[in-house]
Protein backbone atom coordinates (compact mmCIF):
# COMPACT_ATOMS: atom_id res chain seq x y z
CA UNK A 1 0.00 0.00 0.00
CA UNK A 2 0.87 3.39 -0.76
CA UNK A 3 2.09 6.32 1.60
CA UNK A 4 0.49 9.47 0.98
CA UNK A 5 2.82 12.51 1.24
CA UNK A 6 1.51 16.19 1.08
CA UNK A 7 2.84 18.67 -1.21
CA UNK A 8 2.42 22.29 -2.14
CA UNK A 9 2.02 23.93 1.41
CA UNK A 10 -0.35 20.83 2.62
CA UNK A 11 -0.43 19.54 5.75
CA UNK A 12 -1.53 15.94 6.58
CA UNK A 13 -3.44 16.25 9.70
CA UNK A 14 -5.81 14.07 12.15
CA UNK A 15 -9.11 15.95 13.52
CA UNK A 16 -9.40 15.41 17.17
CA UNK A 17 -12.52 14.06 18.33
CA UNK A 18 -14.94 17.20 18.74
CA UNK A 19 -17.46 17.48 22.42
CA UNK A 20 -20.31 16.06 19.75
CA UNK A 21 -18.73 12.65 18.96
CA UNK A 22 -17.87 11.87 22.87
CA UNK A 23 -21.12 12.70 24.93
CA UNK A 24 -23.30 9.97 24.45
CA UNK A 25 -26.99 9.97 23.18
CA UNK A 26 -29.48 11.77 25.64
CA UNK A 27 -32.30 10.16 24.19
CA UNK A 28 -33.35 13.72 22.50
CA UNK A 29 -35.80 13.29 19.14
CA UNK A 30 -34.83 15.79 16.55
CA UNK A 31 -36.43 15.62 13.60
CA UNK A 32 -35.05 14.74 10.54
CA UNK A 33 -33.96 17.27 8.94
CA UNK A 34 -32.11 19.13 12.00
CA UNK A 35 -28.26 19.87 11.70
CA UNK A 36 -26.04 20.56 14.51
CA UNK A 37 -24.48 23.81 14.37
CA UNK A 38 -20.60 23.30 13.09
CA UNK A 39 -17.94 24.81 14.57
CA UNK A 40 -15.94 27.69 12.34
CA UNK A 41 -12.57 25.96 14.08
CA UNK A 42 -11.39 22.79 15.27
CA UNK A 43 -7.97 21.23 16.91
CA UNK A 44 -6.29 19.16 14.81
CA UNK A 45 -3.06 17.20 15.15
CA UNK A 46 -0.30 17.70 12.51
CA UNK A 47 0.59 14.25 11.40
CA UNK A 48 2.90 15.13 8.36
CA UNK A 49 4.13 17.83 6.56
CA UNK A 50 4.98 18.98 2.97
CA UNK A 51 8.72 19.79 2.34
CA UNK A 52 7.97 23.23 1.13
CA UNK A 53 6.48 24.50 4.52
CA UNK A 54 7.54 26.92 6.79
CA UNK A 55 9.60 25.45 9.21
CA UNK A 56 6.90 26.87 11.66
CA UNK A 57 5.42 23.57 12.04
CA UNK A 58 6.31 19.78 13.15
CA UNK A 59 4.97 16.80 12.86
CA UNK A 60 2.47 15.87 16.29
CA UNK A 61 1.98 19.87 16.69
CA UNK A 62 -1.30 20.95 17.27
CA UNK A 63 -3.12 23.42 15.78
CA UNK A 64 -6.30 25.71 15.40
CA UNK A 65 -7.23 25.10 11.56
CA UNK A 66 -10.57 26.64 9.64
CA UNK A 67 -13.27 23.70 9.83
CA UNK A 68 -14.53 24.33 6.08
CA UNK A 69 -11.01 24.00 4.02
CA UNK A 70 -10.22 21.16 5.74
CA UNK A 71 -10.17 18.48 3.12
CA UNK A 72 -10.98 14.74 3.03
CA UNK A 73 -9.61 12.52 0.34
CA UNK A 74 -9.47 8.73 -0.45
CA UNK A 75 -6.27 7.13 -0.93
CA UNK A 76 -6.53 3.43 -1.74
CA UNK A 77 -9.48 3.03 0.69
CA UNK A 78 -8.18 5.12 3.47
CA UNK A 79 -9.43 8.57 4.37
CA UNK A 80 -7.15 10.98 4.45
CA UNK A 81 -7.27 14.87 5.82
CA UNK A 82 -5.08 17.34 4.47
CA UNK A 83 -5.13 21.61 4.89
CA UNK A 84 -3.08 24.11 3.40
CA UNK A 85 -0.79 25.71 5.55
CA UNK A 86 -1.87 29.31 5.11
CA UNK A 87 -5.58 28.04 6.94
CA UNK A 88 -3.89 27.08 10.50
CA UNK A 89 -4.96 30.05 12.86
CA UNK A 90 -2.46 29.18 15.71
CA UNK A 91 -0.60 26.08 17.06
CA UNK A 92 -1.45 25.07 20.66
CA UNK A 93 1.58 25.39 23.64
CA UNK A 94 1.81 23.73 26.60
CA UNK A 95 3.96 26.68 27.95
CA UNK A 96 2.36 29.93 28.97
CA UNK A 97 4.21 32.42 26.64
CA UNK A 98 3.09 35.60 28.20
CA UNK A 99 4.47 35.10 31.45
Amino acid sequence: MATFIPRNRYLKIQRQPSVEDTVEDLGLVLPTSYEAPKNTHEVVCIMELSPDPKPSFYQGQRAVVVSQMIEDIEVEGKIVSVVLENYVIGVLSDTDSTA
